[in-house]
């Protein structure tokens, strides 16, 4: 992972990078996470010389051996690879008779947030957030034991632009007395993001009414007087329309 004189091999296209913790191998490497859809592969690496021509030999660990192969070659003073799906690459070069070897992990990372709503009421219900997404993990180069790292999920409710809650599953009082859209935003440990939406269907009503009378209005009578004829509008939210 140590860059010198020059030479390295670096992504600058990721969406995040985090160093390697091996419970047995001597020496960390960088983990570089792209952040897309789930399927996609979108990883990229670029070895680079000190500024002369020299042969990069790319290689790719196989879980499976517990061991590194070829991948490909190319001949210049910088080398990039593209597409690259999950897994560890290896570059080896010489550069003005010194070897170098470098080493990164590749991880192609995705979200995907689903909220629901469960136990309305007319006091409260509950929004329910859950997520899904890539299984962060690398391996120990010496022992080949998978290391699995936490997704990290944090949420995020909002609602008409306003900040509601960052539980994950979060009660709301006070219903609102309209239908009311709620947007749940899941990000992970990598920065990876993913939005989506659920509608309460509200129950609870809001009683409210307007009035007005045809009694002409007199100066020394701030409000009308019996007999007379007053007709009741009904404005209540989410409530019966007809009086």
């Amino acid at each position: 992972m140590e860059f010198v004189s020059g030479q390295s091999l670096t992504s600058n296209s990721a969406s995040f990078s985090e160093s390697t913790a091996y419970p047995v191998f001597n020496g960390k490497d960088f983990i570089y996470y792209f952040c897309g859809s789930q399927g996609h592969q979108n990883g990229s690496l670029t070895a680079s010389s000190s500024g002369g021509t020299v042969t990069f030999g790319w290689e790719k660990y196989t879980p499976a051996s517990g061991s590194f192969s070829y991948f490909s070659n190319e001949t210049a003073s910088k080398s990039s690879l593209t597409a690259l799906g999950d897994g560890c690459y290896r570059v080896s070069f010489t550069d003005n008779g010194v070897n170098y070897q470098f080493r990164a992990w590749i991880i192609n990372g995705w979200v995907t947030a689903s909220p629901s709503i469960i136990n309305s009421n007319c006091q409260s219900f509950n929004l329910q957030g859950s997520a899904s997404g890539a299984i962060y993990s690398y391996s120990d180069l010496s022992t080949n034991q998978l290391i699995t790292l936490n997704p990290g999920y944090k949420f995020a409710w909002t609602s008409n632009n306003l900040p509601v809650s960052t539980l994950q599953n979060p009660v709301i009082y006070q219903p609102p007395t309209k239908n009311t859209i709620y947007q749940l935003q899941v990000t992970d440990r990598a920065g990876c993001t993913d939005n989506s939406q659920v509608t309460y269907q509200s129950i609870v009503a809001k009683a409210s009414f307007t009035w007005t009378t045809t009694q002409p209005g007199e100066a020394n009578y701030s409000l009308p007087e019996a007999p007379l004829t007053v007709t009741f509008v009904n404005t209540s939210e989410n409530g019966d329309l007809n009086l």
